[in-house]
């Protein structure tokens, strides 16, 4: 495997390849994961919306 990526074949974009994969991979995860939680707190002042409209005079 390590003759692989040194034969001259590609080697060196696919190490390239790997160090993006290593600093984009945690970052996307990141950001997926936050629009994970958005969205359920997007649903929760929803439903808190919603509950005031049908319920206006319990706090």
């Amino acid at each position: 495997m390590i003759v692989d990526a040194m034969d001259g074949y590609g080697g060196d974009v696919q190490v390239v390849a790997a160090v993006a994969i290593m600093i984009l991979g945690p970052i996307s995860l990141r950001i997926i994961c936050e629009l994970v939680i958005l969205f359920f707190r997007i649903n929760e002042t929803l439903t808190d919306i919603r509950q005031g409209i049908i319920e206006p005079n319990k706090p």
